[in-house]
């Protein structure tokens, strides 16, 4: 496969077993990435910077984390992302002013989100998933989920949210102009990144998977990943995150006052969402788990998901819940 974009910016990929890819983008910009068994990668962005892992005014990072998950991520001010999670998972991401998203995330399950706006999104998730959700004034969502993959997007004009929840993967991002988060949640290794200048962030990636960050002042976050996976968040005064991901998999976000989102993920993966004020939404995952939604002027909320488990929720501010 080869690409020739211009005089002076090519692009050739080799995806074979050894997965070599070469980019060529200016003179001064070139990366090579070598994704063979070892995993190597060389990245070299502008004169002075030839680094694995350099946070300068261009904001260039590379992980290696273990020999099958190494990680690049581009953060320029056009927002460009490239995540190579395992041989089968990659992740391409370039969030300039027209917020084009693209993932990768198996061989068959590739992913195209547009938020331009007009919010038109596309997903292809294999001949039997696909979705499509055009978010506008008009608000019309339309899932295609198999028994074995929900999907839910929260798309607001500050915040995205994406899960893929398959067995073996789950993926949130949180995409607002302060905040970049990423999980991969597989079964032994989780991964988040808060990436913002000045942030520090500490992962310890190990099968009981402890995570500890400190963000500032006001983003203070703390991961436990241990079998009860209890997570909390702190992002800002009002933009707070409780996950307890326990046995039966509940999760509370309160990210602004006026926007509440909560999920409640029991073993087969079902998904509800408080999207904005005066919508209402209905979704039937799977025979056992219907969602009903009615956001009222009062913001109510009542799920029944499982026979076993009804939840109620009244949001208004500033209360949540």
């Amino acid at each position: 496969m080869l690409f020739h974009l211009a005089p002076s910016r090519s692009m050739l990929f080799h995806l074979a077993p050894s997965h070599s890819i070469l980019f060529h983008r200016v003179p001064s910009r070139s990366m090579l990435f070598h994704l063979a068994p070892s995993h190597s990668i060389l990245f070299h962005l502008i004169p002075s910077c030839s680094t694995s892992s350099h946070l300068a005014p261009s904001r260039s990072i590379s992980f290696h984390l273990i020999p099958c998950y190494p990680i690049f991520l581009h953060l320029i001010p056009s927002y460009s992302i490239f995540l190579h999670l395992i041989p089968s998972c990659s992740i391409s991401f370039h969030l300039a002013p027209s917020h084009s998203i693209l993932l990768h995330l198996i061989p068959s399950y590739s992913i195209l989100l547009h938020l331009i706006p007009s919010c038109s999104i596309s997903f292809h998730l294999a001949p039997s998933h696909s979705i499509l959700l055009h978010l506008i004034p008009s608000c019309s969502i339309s899932f295609h989920l198999a028994p074995s993959h929900s999907i839910l997007l929260h798309l607001i004009p500050s915040h995205s949210i994406l899960l893929h929840l398959s067995p073996s993967h789950s993926i949130l991002f949180h995409l607002s102009p302060s905040h970049l988060i990423l999980f991969h949640l597989i079964p032994s290794y989780s991964i988040f990144l808060h990436l913002i200048p000045s942030y520090s962030i500490f992962l310890h990636l190990i099968p009981s998977c402890s995570i500890s960050f400190h963000l500032a002042p006001s983003h203070s976050i703390l991961l436990h990943l241990i079998p009860s996976h209890s997570i909390s968040f702190h992002l800002s005064p009002s933009r707070s995150i409780l996950f307890h991901l326990s046995p039966c998999h509940s999760i509370l976000f309160h990210l602004i006052p006026s926007f509440s989102i909560s999920f409640h993920l029991v073993p087969s993966y079902s998904i509800l969402f408080h999207l904005i004020p005066s919508f209402s939404i209905s979704f039937h995952l799977i025979p056992s788990c219907s969602i009903s939604f009615h956001l009222s002027p009062s913001h109510s909320i009542l799920f029944h998901l499982v026979p076993s488990r009804s939840i109620y929720s009244h949001l208004v501010p500033p209360r949540s819940s």
